[in-house]
């Protein structure tokens, strides 16, 4: 009889080295919880020559069975010399206080205090022992409840969580290759009797439907969703760059992109775009709202806001739309005016604001001398301190060649700006009157002209250039 070690280790090897999970003379933390799994992991991982502290968690549920689970992954770190970390807490009890369920609070609880050891030990990675079985489960699961292209990837053969690796080995592994290893190196293993029971999703999976699927419609079905995760996975990475470079292209500003551009992309970037702008907000938004999000984008009259969920807007300009949490706009608007230094320079929302005064007028026409970032004023018609602060309602002013006052928010109207973008308009004031939309319109009645023997010159920029 061959060595199965040499099937189970070579895939392991050729896993790690085809996803780069590890890299010489790091040191890796194996979680072992005395099942089948995590005892080939740690077993394949020391053949394989690496540097391993293992570690053991007892959720403390099922009495003495808890205490030999523990017992065992212990006396397998003794036998072979490993450094060995134990944490024993009552997560039930932790879990019904918290009124969490018991599943998720205890994988969130495992893994925070495995990733709390593999910084304190100095490891780079903590080695887990999810096998192909695992992927195929977590996609069905995934499929039943409703899930896109990355949720259907399944789990990746690693990912980072805080500066920590997460790597799974054995995720090419087959659960018979695995206890057929075990039986021939005659390692000992315990089976967890929760497993057994299907009060928990993933088990009536395990126990139910992957069965009926392999004799009634695939016997290798596992291996098959498996390798369908690997290809979703490889296809969803592809255009989750594809969707990186088209938020670049949309994007005016940190949270603002072009209706235009956007709309004239394919839906399945649309999509991504959308979650990506979300996600950087701390939300990962339904299907439901990403759908309506997209028609929002390309359909939604000017003004009009889109709910992502997590009190996030996607409000409407007429060629641009923003995210933006509304309780955050709002207390931007409330911030108080500020004085500008003048001559000089002085930092206000965000912006650097500089001033200084000129006794002639520009050798360059005006119309190209002033933009958007500078502008001048004729002195005479500056009649108290520089402040600047945002748009207030009930703000008028008259524009440059226009006739009559205008209402500053009908004004900012026209130019297709959103709500968002109105509340957070800047207007530099003399005390008394508007002399500037900052960015945009000066006030007739300060404008200078032919005969303008002083002229308030006044520069703008983003405070971090």
């Amino acid at each position: 009889m061959s060595s199965p070690s040499i099937t189970l280790a070579d895939q392991a090897a050729l896993t790690i080295a085809s996803h780069q999970l590890l890299r010489t003379g790091e040191k890796v933390l194996v979680a072992c919880s005395g099942g089948a799994d995590s005892v080939a992991c740690l077993s394949v991982l020391r053949e394989l020559g690496y540097a391993l502290h293992v570690v053991h968690f007892n959720h403390r549920t099922r009495g003495a069975e808890s205490e030999a689970d523990c017992n065992l992954t212990a006396d397998l770190a003794f036998r072979w010399g490993l450094p060995f970390h134990v944490i024993s807490r009552p997560i039930l009890d932790e879990a019904e206080a918290a009124g969490e369920p018991f599943e998720s609070y205890a994988r969130r609880a495992r893994y925070a205090a495995f990733l709390d050891i593999a910084r304190d030990t100095g490891c780079a990675a903590l080695a887990t022992g999810h096998h192909q079985g695992d992927q195929a489960e977590t996609v069905l699961m995934r499929l039943v409840r409703g899930s896109g292209m990355r949720g259907l990837a399944g789990i990746p053969p690693a990912r980072m969580e805080q500066g920590v690796r997460i790597i799974r080995p054995l995720l090419d592994c087959s659960r018979e290759d695995i206890e057929r290893y075990l039986r021939y190196w005659e390692l000992p293993w315990r089976e967890d009797a929760s497993n057994a029971s299907n009060a928990y999703t993933r088990n009536r999976v395990r126990n139910e439907l992957m069965p009926l699927l392999r004799d009634s419609f695939n016997p290798i079905v596992d291996e098959v969703l498996a390798r369908t995760a690997t290809c979703l996975r490889d296809d969803d990475n592809l255009l989750r760059q594809q969707a990186e470079s088209l938020l670049h292209r949309c994007r005016r500003s940190q949270n603002e992109i072009d209706r235009q551009t956007f709309t004239d992309a394919h839906p399945a970037l649309q999509r991504r775009v959308i979650v990506l702008l979300a996600e950087r907000h701390g939300v990962t938004p339904a299907f439901e709202r990403v759908e309506e999000a997209r028609h929002h984008l390309a359909h939604g009259a000017t003004g009009a806001s889109c709910d992502l969920g997590g009190r996030l807007l996607l409000r409407n300009g007429r060629r641009t739309a923003e995210i933006v949490a509304p309780e955050r706009a709002m207390e931007w608007g409330t911030r108080q005016p500020v004085h500008l230094a003048c001559p000089g320079e002085t930092l206000a929302f965000g912006k650097r604001f500089r001033t200084r005064w000129l006794s002639r007028l520009p050798a360059e026409p005006l119309k190209t001398y002033c933009h958007p970032g500078r502008q001048v004023f004729d002195a005479a018609h500056v009649q108290g301190p520089l402040v600047v602060r945002p748009r207030q309602p009930g703000d008028r002013f008259r524009p440059l060649g226009m006739e009559g006052r205008r209402k500053v928010k009908d004004y900012l109207g026209d130019l297709g700006l959103t709500p968002n973008q109105r509340e957070k308009q800047l207007v530099l004031t003399d005390g008394e009157q508007i002399l500037w939309i900052v960015g945009r319109a000066i006030s007739a009645k300060a404008a200078a002209g032919p005969h303008t023997q002083t002229l308030l010159e006044v520069e703008v920029d983003d405070a971090s250039m």
